[in-house]
């Protein structure tokens, strides 16, 4: 299954993955400025913006996701850089195919068990009822 993404310049390739909640939009002002030295690329991640959605959601099958795009596009070696949930997703790829991580830049967000500060949303927007709203502010 392919990842939407969009693309920045030419060069050397950037690869920027985006956060929880987040979409390939997040990142743009930095992907133009580094596209004037970079190929820079910004996909949505599995269940994010454009891209596919999929009941697995975990580090492992997100990091494989990204290694496919990179095959997909030509791309064996490339600068990541990863905020939050993509800064996981980066450090999972960079240890299970660390030739394909040249650089690796993480941003708000550390290596083991983070706390879990997004069951609660979780369930508040799993407890919405969509037949019963219609605008965002309504939620």
């Amino acid at each position: 299954m392919e990842l939407y993404a969009r693309e920045f310049g030419q060069g050397n390739p950037v690869i920027i993955l985006h956060g929880l909640f987040g979409f390939s939009d997040n990142w743009q002002t930095i992907a133009k400025s580094l596209s004037e030295h970079h190929l820079v690329v910004t996909p949505d991640l599995r269940n994010h913006g454009r891209s596919f959605h999929d009941d697995t959601h975990n580090y492992p099958v997100m990091a494989e996701d990204i290694r496919a795009f990179m095959e997909q596009h030509w791309m064996f070696s490339a600068a990541l850089i990863g905020h939050s949930m993509g800064g996981k997703v980066a450090m999972q790829l960079a240890l299970e195919h660390p030739d394909m991580v040249e650089r690796l830049v993480v941003v708000d967000i550390a290596p083991g068990q983070a706390d879990d500060n997004h069951s609660g949303i979780f369930k508040a927007l799993l407890d919405l009822d969509l037949g019963q709203i219609t605008t965002r502010q309504e939620a």
